[in-house]
C-alpha cells in the first residue's frame, strides 16, 4: 500500500557526462521533503488528502463503536480506523502475503550510496496487523502516499460513531509494543566520528520491546510541528534499553539534499532525558539462533535451518546484519558460518569496522570483505559495486536443501541490479536469499 509497491514508482535510469566520465543517474519520482527535482511532476495539494467519501455520513452505511472495532484485531479479522472511517483489511492481508514490511525511500546518485531514512512508506501485513482494531489515522496520514490512501476505499465498510474522540499520542507503559507507541528517553550518546553517533534509549521498565534478531521498529517524533516516522534497527537491545547507530545527515552537506535528514538531525539535537516513541517489531526475517531462522510471509510464519549465512550490506544497512553476527558469536554452541560483503562510498563511511574486524580475527567462522567506490591508495579490499566475481570468491556457495542462505540490506538499486541478479547467476533460488 505504499509508493514503492505501485505502478507509479519507477527509478528512471539515464546517462550523464561528468567531465570526461560517463555515468548512470538513477532518478526517483521525487526528492526528499519539499526539495525540487525528480522525474514526476508534483501533484496538487488536494491530491494528497484522503479520497472523497463514496457516500455521505448518513447514507445508511454501518456505524461502529470503538469497542466493536477493537475486537477485530487478529490476522483473520483485521479492522482499522482512518479519519473516522472503518476499513476491513483482512482481504488485503490475504491478497498481499509477501513483501517487505517497511521500505525506506533510498536515494542514490551514480557511484554514491546515500541512505536517507526519508519519506518512509508502510506496506505489507506487519504494518497493518500492528494497527488492527485501533485508530491509526495519525500514523497512516504521516506516512502513506495518496496512492495508498486511495487504495483504502476498496476496504471501506462503515463509519466510526461520531461521539468518539481519538486519544492523543498514547502514554504507553504496556509491553504490547506491536499495538502501541512506547515512550523511551535518551540516556547516553557517543560520538563515533563527525557524523555518526550511538544513541541509547531507555524504557520506563525492563519489560518493553521484545525485538527478534534481524527485525526493526518505527520511531516517531514531532519535528517542526509535523509527525515524522522512520525505520531503524538497533545494534544492541537488552532488557530496558536499546542502542541505535545513526549516521546524521546534516543540512547543506550534499547538494542534492540541502535539508539533510529530518529524523537524524532531530536525534542529534536531543538532550539527555528527551523522549521519542517506538513501535514494533517489524520484519520478514528473524534469526532464532544456532542456524534456525523464521520467515514471515504475510500472516504465515515458517521455521528453517541453515549451516552458512552470507551477508551483503550497503551503508547503514549493516545494522540488521550486525545483530545476526553478534547473536551467532556470543553463543558458543552456534556453529553457523558467516561471510560479509560490505559496500560503502569511502573508508570513512564504513560503520562498525573495528567491531567487524575484531570478530573476524577472533573467530575463523566469520569473514568480512569491504568494497569501496572511492578507496584510498593501497586499499587491500574491493573496489566498485558488488559483482558476481566478488560474491563467488567472498561468500558461501549455494548448498542443497537451502543450507546456505543470503541476507541483504542496502539501497534498492544495489539489491535489485547488482546483488539479486548475481546471486541467481551463481545458483541461489528465490527461497534462499532475503532482504531484511
Amino acid at each position: 500500500m505504499g509508493m514503492m509497491n505501485n505502478c507509479h514508482f519507477r527509478v528512471k535510469v539515464s546517462t550523464i557526462t561528468q567531465g570526461s566520465d560517463v555515468a548512470l543517474l538513477f532518478a526517483h519520482p521525487t526528492q526528499p521533503g519539499e526539495n525540487p527535482g525528480g522525474w514526476m511532476p508534483k501533484p496538487d495539494d488536494s491530491l494528497n488528502s484522503m479520497p472523497p467519501k463514496k457516500d455521505e455520513p448518513d447514507n445508511g452505511m454501518p456505524k461502529f463503536s470503538i469497542d466493536q472495532i477493537s475486537k477485530h484485531n487478529s490476522k483473520e479479522n483485521c479492522w482499522i480506523i482512518v479519519d473516522k472511517r472503518v476499513y476491513d483489511c483482512t482481504k488485503f492481508l490475504e491478497q498481499h502475503p509477501g513483501g517487505m514490511s517497511i521500505i525506506p525511500f533510498i536515494y542514490m546518485t551514480c557511484y554514491v550510496f546515500l541512505i536517507n531514512f526519508i519519506n518512509l512508506t508502510l506496506i505489507g501485513a506487519d504494518s497493518i496487523l500492528m494497527n488492527a482494531g485501533t485508530d491509526c489515522s495519525g500514523d497512516f496520514n504521516a506516512i502513506h502516499s495518496s496512492k495508498a490512501k486511495s487504495m483504502l476505499s476498496d476496504y471501506y465498510i462503515g463509519d466510526l460513531i461520531d461521539n468518539y474522540m481519538p486519544k492523543s499520542s498514547e502514554k504507553n507503559i504496556s509491553n504490547q509494543s506491536t499495538i502501541q507507541w512506547l515512550s523511551c528517553s535518551l540516556t547516553d550518546k557517543k560520538c563515533i566520528n563527525n557524523n555518526t553517533r550511538i544513541f541509547r534509549f531507555t524504557f520506563q521498565s525492563p519489560n518493553h520491546l521484545d525485538l527478534p534478531i534481524g527485525n526493526h521498529f518505527l520511531i516517531r517524533a514531532l519535528i517542526n510541528d509535523q509527525t515524522v516516522i522512520r525505520s531503524y534497527t538497533p545494534i544492541k537491545i537488552s532488557p530496558g534499553y536499546f542502542d541505535l547507530l545513526i549516521k546524521v545527515y546534516f543540512k547543506n552537506t550534499h547538494p542534492k539534499y540541502p535539508n539533510g535528514g529530518l529524523m537524524s538531525q532531530h536525534m542529534e539535537e536531543l538532550r539527555i532525558g528527551d523522549c521519542i516513541e517506538v513501535k514494533g517489531p517489524l520484519g520478514t526475517f528473524a534469526y532464532n539462533g544456532r542456524g534456525q531462522y523464521q520467515i514471515k510471509n504475510g500472516t504465515k510464519e515458517t521455521l528453517h535451518k541453515c549451516k552458512k549465512i552470507s551477508l551483503i550490506c550497503g551503508g547503514s544497512g549493516i545494522t540488521p546484519a550486525y545483530q545476526v553476527i553478534q547473536s551467532v558469536f556470543r553463543d558458543p554452541k552456534d556453529n553457523t558460518e558467516l561471510s560479509l560483503i560490505y559496500a560503502n562510498r569511502g573508508e570513512s563511511d564504513i560503520l562498525l569496522k573495528n567491531e567487524l574486524d575484531g570478530i573476524a580475527i577472533r573467530d575463523k567462522r566469520f569473514k568480512v570483505y569491504y568494497t569501496l567506490d572511492d578507496p584510498p591508495k593501497d586499499w587491500p579490499y574491493g573496489k566498485g559495486f558488488v559483482s558476481e566475481t566478488m560474491i563467488r570468491e567472498r561468500l558461501h556457495a549455494p548448498m542443497k536443501n537451502a543450507q546456505s542462505i543470503v541476507l541483504m540490506c542496502g539501497p534498492p538499486p544495489m539489491l535489485e541490479f547488482a546483488c539479486i541478479p548475481n546471486l541467481k547467476k551463481i545458483g541461489f533460488k528465490d527461497s534462499e536469499y532475503f532482504i531484511f
